[in-house]
């Protein structure tokens, strides 16, 4: 059968050489391997033959003038069964890319070599790459975020991330470290062979939980044995005890080698020790101060000092204080080394006592129950005071005066009910001169009148023993009521001259002297009332008044009344009495003089 395309000539088809085109110009359509097929029967030479090829030109004659179209080639081209099959399509762009050209051109196969290829299989190997995702991994990461899983272990340093911690730290980088490890002596166990309270060492201790301490046999038991405290506390730090357990000291006791120690710090001197209180407690109702440090084996030249308390009735409390210079001391009377008795009293009132450390707060709030507040040491405090009960606690002060007119009272009623002794109440009147704090921060819990109903109760109390029947004991307390209150810093100086004339006139009343006590008690009776009556408390006046009233004169013998006229006829009681309300008034006596004559009283 004869071709569509026979009856036209035949276009000259260049040769291979002269069709070939650079990539640049060549169609992305164009296909060099249906080119290579035809040959021009025309020599090069020929105008007629020569034709310049286009890509528009060249993809027409390939598709168009080709006898030998195979359908297998032109069913590769869209657009050749398009215009075969009547279908209107539009031409490509005049211009293509870059990019389309590139893929147009022929692929070479690559110049490798053998060498060449081992190196560059060499070269690829070491080449990074990153491994395939695994969601079961994945899955573990996002599940040990959540919720179910444990918290995260905190770091002390290190930067904030977000990412999920892989516990990627936990292995080690096998490096060395740079720091030479030292292997360093444990802690060696602590041992206890002493006692914490009173450094007795003992064969079997009570080490308590949680603070620490052992105690002896006899210090845990006078532990336990106090009845006030609803649980038990320790008697070194006041902390609560949950529980303790026995425990042994080594049998042979190491020796201390710090001297020995060539990098141990040198000794320093120790400040001054405060005083260590201790607490007796079942103390019998008929117990005074001296007996307790008589039983003791101490004394007051020693600096201790024992304090009884007493209620508002006058009654005993089963408990009471002793106040000792040192911790040597105080653990020497803890050992119970010079304890004169194994009992406290005599008779059927002598009781077995036990004895613990307190504390400096607890004697404080023993002799001053009325103050709201807590003690900071000696020292009142408002710690533990809420705010709105502030003014009420300043108000109320370190004491209430109610609480110096009913001591008053019992000192002067030697047949009070409940005051077993009658030297009782004085001894807690010199308690209370002895712990009323004078510091400069402590000045603003009591008021003037406080202090001064204090010197007035404490100038009654030494005139209320002088007047009673001589005797030692008599003679002791007002010696030491003197000297505690010629110590306290709350008195002003003319308070501290007046409580001094005691000192200089003695305290012994021998029977020789009866005039001249009579001359004092009758000089200083005005005086003394009307002190007492400027200074009783508002609330009360007629009934603080009564209680403070000193007592009359006591009424002359008729022995003596010849001896007085001698005096009164030879003029020496007149200036027996200047000189006495000179040294009242902390005056000189000439003053007195002036005064005596400037009003005309006769004398």
């Amino acid at each position: 059968p004869t071709s569509m395309f026979s009856s036209s000539p035949r276009p000259p088809v260049a040769s291979p050489a002269s069709r070939y085109t650079s990539p640049a110009l060549s169609s992305r359509y164009s296909t060099p391997a249906i080119a290579s097929r035809y040959t021009s029967p025309n020599t090069p030479s020929t105008p007629s033959s020569y034709a310049p090829a286009t890509p528009d030109n060249y993809r027409l004659k390939r598709l168009s003038f080709s006898p030998e179209l195979l359908k297998s080639d032109s069913s590769r081209n869209w657009r050749s069964r398009a215009s075969r099959n009547g279908i209107r399509v539009e031409e490509d762009e005049d211009v293509d890319s870059d990019v389309d050209a590139s893929f147009d051109g022929p692929l070479l196969p690559p110049f490798l070599t053998a060498p060449r290829r081992r190196a560059l299989s060499y070269a690829s190997e070491n080449l990074p790459q990153t491994p395939p995702r695994n969601p079961q991994l994945a899955a573990h990461l996002r599940f040990k975020g959540s919720v179910t899983a444990p918290a995260h272990e905190r770091r002390a340093f290190g930067l904030k991330s977000n990412l999920p911690d892989v516990d990627e730290m936990h292995e080690g980088f096998h490096c060395e470290s740079i720091y030479d490890d030292e292997e360093q002596d444990p802690e060696p166990p602590r041992s206890y062979t002493h006692c914490s309270s009173c450094a007795v060492a003992s064969k079997q201790l009570a080490l308590l939980t949680p603070c620490s301490h052992a105690l002896c046999p006899a210090c845990l038991t006078s532990a336990l044995n106090i009845v006030d405290q609803l649980s038990m506390c320790c008697v070194v730090c006041r902390a609560t005890v949950v529980t303790f357990g026995l425990v042994r000291p080594p049998s042979a006791p190491e020796l201390e080698d710090s001297f020995l120690r060539p990098f141990s710090p040198p000794s320093t001197p120790c400040a001054a020790e405060d005083p260590v209180v201790l607490r007796i407690d079942n103390v019998p109702w008929d117990i005074t101060p001296p007996a307790i440090l008589e039983f003791l084996g101490m004394s007051r030249e020693n600096g201790a000092r024992a304090y009884v308390l007493l209620d508002r009735l006058g009654k005993t409390l089963s408990h009471a204080f002793v106040e000792l210079p040192n911790e040597m001391v105080a653990r020497s009377v803890l050992r119970g080394e010079n304890r004169a008795a194994p009992v406290l009293g005599s008779g059927r009132r002598a009781r077995a006592v036990t004895l613990t450390r307190s504390s400096q707060s607890a004697l404080m709030t023993s002799i001053f129950p009325s103050w709201a507040g807590a003690f900071d040491g000696p020292a009142p405090s408002l710690a533990g005071v809420a705010g709105s009960s502030v003014p009420d606690a300043l108000e109320g002060g370190l004491m209430r005066e109610t609480e110096l007119t009913d001591l008053l009272w019992l000192m002067r009623s030697q047949d009070a009910r409940f005051v077993k002794v009658p030297a009782l109440p004085f001894y807690a009147l010199i308690g209370i001169l002895a712990k009323f704090p004078t510091d400069r921060d402590s000045r603003v819990f009591w008021t003037v009148a406080l202090r001064d109903l204090l010197y007035d109760v404490t100038f009654a109390a030494i005139q209320t023993l002088r007047g009673r029947p001589p005797s030692q004991e008599n003679t002791d307390v007002i010696k030491d009521m003197v000297d505690t209150a010629l110590r306290c810093h709350a008195f002003t100086e003319q308070q501290l001259r007046g409580i001094s004339e005691f000192e200089f006139q003695g305290y012994s009343c021998p029977i020789a002297d009866e005039v001249e006590e009579q001359d004092f008690h009758q000089s200083h009776y005005n005086q003394s009332q009307s002190q007492c009556q400027a200074f009783a408390p508002p609330a009360s006046p007629a009934v603080v008044y009564e209680r403070l009233s000193l007592p009359s004169p006591p009424p002359m013998e008729s022995s003596l009344t010849p001896r007085l006229k001698e005096t009164d006829l030879d003029g020496k009681d007149t200036g027996t009495r200047m000189s006495e309300l000179a040294r009242e008034f902390g005056v000189e006596r000439e003053l007195v003089e002036a005064l005596v004559l400037r009003l005309g009283i006769s004398t």
